[in-house]
C-alpha cells in the first residue's frame, strides 16, 4: 500500500491547549469550555486571564455516527495490511 493512511475524524474535534497556575484554574477553564460547547458558543480563538490561558479550535463536520465507524474499520484494516506488508518486506531482507 502506498501513501499515508489517515485516521477518520468524528463529527466534532476539539483542539485545546491550556496553561494554568493551579489545578483549580485548569478545572475552571475546562468547565467554562464545556459550557460554551454545550451552548454552541465555541469556534476558534484564544483566551487568557489571571490564572489560565490558551488556544482552542472546535471543528464540526456533518458526519453520522455510523459513517465514522465505517471509516474507522476501513482505516484499521488498511493499517493492519500496511503493517503486515512491512513486516513481510523486512523478513525477506
Amino acid at each position: 500500500m502506498t501513501g499515508e493512511i489517515v485516521a477518520p475524524q468524528r463529527a466534532l474535534t476539539l483542539t485545546f491547549r491550556v496553561g494554568a497556575d493551579t489545578k483549580r484554574d485548569l478545572v475552571t477553564s475546562l468547565l467554562h469550555f464545556a459550557q460554551q460547547i454545550e451552548r454552541d458558543e465555541l469556534g476558534t480563538g484564544t483566551f487568557g486571564g489571571p490564572g489560565a490561558g490558551g488556544s482552542y479550535e472546535l471543528v464540526t463536520i456533518d458526519k453520522p455516527h455510523e459513517e465514522y465507524f465505517r471509516e474507522l474499520h476501513a482505516y484499521l484494516d488498511a493499517r493492519r495490511a500496511a503493517q503486515e506488508a512491512a513486516s513481510g518486506e523486512r523478513s525477506r531482507d
